[in-house]
């Protein structure tokens, strides 16, 4: 449930908010969120290694804005 994933990591409405509203978490919540689940994040983002330190580079400064 959302509430046992978002445990400890975030509240269930942002969760909620992550996965219906388009929201784009930070790096730290995705990858906890990735390390609960099981998943690395590269099998989230879908892309090879050097791409997915780009991808994690942009996210890093969107959650910054």
């Amino acid at each position: 449930s959302q509430k046992e994933l978002s445990n400890g990591i975030c509240t269930q409405a942002t969760l909620s908010k992550f996965e219906n509203n388009g929201k784009i978490p930070s790096l730290k919540i995705l990858i906890k969120l990735c390390n609960r689940l099981g998943l690395s994040l590269d099998s989230i983002i879908g892309v090879n290694d050097s791409s997915s330190k780009k991808v994690a580079k942009e996210m890093s400064k969107q959650n910054s804005i």
